[in-house]
């Protein structure tokens, strides 16, 4: 039988928390990501359910460690200085987008409530 009247308030909440059902196949990993990144990417599907912004979060957070991870790459092949066209010793260009691309990818992270 359906109810009439007022819904408790128990009610409505549980109402109001249940999601709609949808379809949703979670897309494949983006092909310009590296195989660090698919393994993080499988991981994540793995043990998270994520909608489908969620997997455009999850995404955009993978392109940021991609481009950290090679940014470390470079620095740790030329060093942490490099010299300026004077000759002086200066902290490489690449350390602060390597740093801000892993804070990105700590952000997206943060975002869609995922521990790693």
């Amino acid at each position: 039988m359906k109810q009439t009247g007022r819904k408790s308030a128990a009610t409505a909440t549980i109402t109001a928390l249940r999601p709609a059902a949808t379809k949703f196949d979670p897309p494949t990993c983006p092909a310009d990501l590296g195989e660090p990144e698919h393994a993080i990417w499988d991981h994540i599907h793995r043990d998270y359910i994520l909608n489908r912004s969620g997997c455009h979060v999850l995404a955009a957070t993978l392109r940021a460690h991609q481009a950290s991870r090679e940014c470390r790459a470079q620095i740790k092949i030329d060093g942490k200085t490099i010299k300026d066209r004077n000759g002086n010793r200066r902290a490489h260009p690449l350390l602060s987008h390597e740093h801000s691309n892993f804070s990105a990818f700590l952000a997206g992270l943060r975002a869609l409530n995922v521990e790693m």
